[in-house]
C-alpha cells in the first residue's frame, strides 16, 4: 500500500523506492450524481492524486476486478444498481489493505458504519476534509 499524492519530493520518491509498481495505485471515486463524483474527483486529481471514477458499486467492482489497482475507494452509500456502497465495502474489505471512505447525506448511515471498517464522511462535505482524510487513510494504511 502505497501514498502516491501529494507530498514532498523526497516522500513521493521513497514511496516509489519502498513501492515500486504499487506506487502508481489510483484511488476509486464511486457516486452516481455526475456532478459530485466529477468535481471530487478533479479536486483529488489537482492535488496530485491519480483517481479512477465509477458511478455505481458494480462498475467499481468490475474496474478493480480487472486489475485495476487502486489503494483507496471514496464512495458514496446510496447509488442505483443491485449493490450499494456498504456491499462495496465489504466486497472491498475482501481485498488486501484497501480503505474505504463512505459518504451520504442521511445521518443514520454514520451510525452503521461507528463499528465497521469503513470510514464515514456526512455530505455535504468540504473538499480540504475529503483530501485530509484520504491522506490519513492511506498513511495508516501503509503501517
Amino acid at each position: 500500500m502505497c501514498l502516491t499524492g501529494p507530498g514532498t519530493d523526497r516522500e513521493r520518491a521513497a514511496a516509489e523506492t519502498t513501492c515500486g509498481a504499487a506506487a502508481h495505485a489510483g484511488r476509486a471515486v464511486v457516486e452516481d450524481h455526475f456532478l459530485t463524483r466529477c468535481t471530487a474527483a478533479l479536486y483529488l486529481r489537482e492535488a496530485g492524486y491519480s483517481v479512477i471514477e465509477a458511478a455505481t458499486a458494480g462498475e467499481a467492482i468490475s474496474a478493480l476486478g480487472s486489475g485495476t489497482r487502486v489503494d483507496l475507494v471514496f464512495s458514496d452509500v446510496y447509488m442505483p444498481g443491485g449493490l450499494d456502497g456498504h456491499g462495496l465495502a465489504r466486497w472491498v474489505a475482501q481485498q488486501p489493505a484497501v480503505p474505504v471512505l463512505l459518504t451520504s447525506a442521511a445521518p443514520q448511515d454514520a451510525a452503521l458504519l461507528a463499528a465497521g471498517s469503513a470510514r464515514f464522511l456526512t455530505k455535504p462535505y468540504l473538499l480540504t476534509e475529503v483530501e485530509r482524510l484520504i491522506a490519513g487513510l492511506l498513511t495508516t494504511a501503509m503501517l
